[in-house]
């Protein structure tokens, strides 16, 4: 690529998520933008990674417990270049992210940039590198749906040699080499390093977000759900692919229809609303209406709309989705707000006026709903 076209595409690069960030709703502090580059290339794997993770984390505690107030974004710099997290203070969310100058009201900030490297660059024409050895794509693809479908989960060889079976290429060399892999790539499997894309809707006709889940009939994760239920969290950039919470907190990735090479379903929809868990305030699948803090006026649908959470943030924030299709985030617990209350599902009035409200909005929902 040219410099000048690679200019312009990053330039277009920046613009694009310059727009992202302003459109999210993150938490923001007062005190100045801060953005931390982080070297993932290949140069790095290993000790590499681990080390640069580790100073990482010493400064995001740091910086909570100077009680800073500043905003942090986090840019992942290696064979992909990609933004991990948007501005915001909320350190315990901050995984790794963005840079250039922040929009705050009409102000200007000029953001502070942190590079963590080991200053090696992966040059183009390193052909030995993981980063651009054609000999190593299958063993890389393997390793990468692995590491996406069982994202906080311990991957055994007996898995990889499962996921194998799949590609046809199940050699006694390439398994070890798909082992150590994800050896070197257990550093990046963190719950905090569960990325913001992956909660997104994509496929109209895949059950959509909040969406309760069973076991199906081409199951082939052995006792990973616990013979259990779980909540649809979110659609994969795959298709045919989406991620599903399940309650004992293990998250998958699991194929629901036709992803370009076969058709399987490893969940079926179910109608099981999740109970609320004890010694928790708040949890995926859980259902609720709006409560005393609630300012959104009628985002919810109506006045006694019933949602479902699918998504949690530490700091007193939930994400919900409404029977009519919207998604949006609401306070629960932040600054003592409360935006909304639990419902629970074993109530009768509760269970009828939820059914009622699927039936109701199904319709414009294809597949989304219990």
């Amino acid at each position: 690529m040219e410099i000048q076209s690679a200019e312009a595409h990053w330039i277009q690069r920046a613009y694009e998520e310059a727009k992202e960030n302003i459109q999210r709703k993150h938490q923001h502090g007062t005190g100045i933008c801060s953005v931390f580059i982080l070297d993932t290339s290949e140069s790095k794997a290993g000790e590499g990674v681990r080390q640069l993770k580790t100073a990482f984390l010493d400064i995001l505690n740091e910086y909570e417990s100077l009680h800073l107030d500043d905003n942090i974004a986090v840019i992942g710099c290696g064979k992909e270049v990609k933004f991990l997290h948007y501005f915001s203070n909320n350190y315990s969310s901050i995984k790794k992210c963005l840079g250039h100058t922040a929009v705050i009201h009409p102000l200007y900030i000029r953001a502070r940039v942190v590079v963590i490297s080991d200053g090696n660059p992966t040059g183009l024409d390193m052909s030995s590198s993981m980063e651009t050895s054609e000999t190593t794509t299958d063993t890389e693809n393997v390793a990468s749906n692995l590491l996406e479908r069982f994202p906080n989960e311990a991957i055994t060889e007996s898995v990889v040699r499962r996921e194998y079976l799949d590609y046809d290429i199940g050699r006694e060399e390439t398994v070890n080499q798909v082992c150590e892999i994800l050896n070197e790539r257990e550093v990046y499997r963190d719950e905090v390093d569960f990325a913001e894309h992956n909660y997104k809707e994509r496929y109209s006709d895949m059950p959509c977000v909040g969406t309760r889940v069973r076991r199906g009939c081409h199951w082939n994760y052995e006792n990973q759900d616990n013979l259990g239920v779980g909540t649809v969290i979110g659609h994969s950039e795959r298709i045919g692919w989406l991620h599903v919470e399940w309650d004992n907190g293990s998250r998958i990735l699991h194929q629901f229809g036709h992803d370009g090479i076969k058709e399987k379903y490893d969940i079926r929809v179910c109608d099981e609303p999740r109970h609320i868990p004890e010694n928790q305030q708040i949890a995926n699948g859980c259902l609720v209406r709006k409560g005393p803090d609630w300012r959104w006026g009628n985002q919810n649908g109506s006045e006694d709309s019933i949602g479902t959470v699918y998504r949690i943030i530490p700091t007193g924030e939930v994400y919900v989705r409404w029977p009519n299709g919207n998604k949006s985030n609401y306070r629960f617990g932040y600054k003592d707000s409360y935006d909304l209350i639990m419902c629970d599902p074993r109530d009768p009035e509760v269970a009828a006026s939820y059914r009622l409200q699927l039936k109701i909005h199904k319709q414009s929902a294809k597949g989304g709903f219990p």
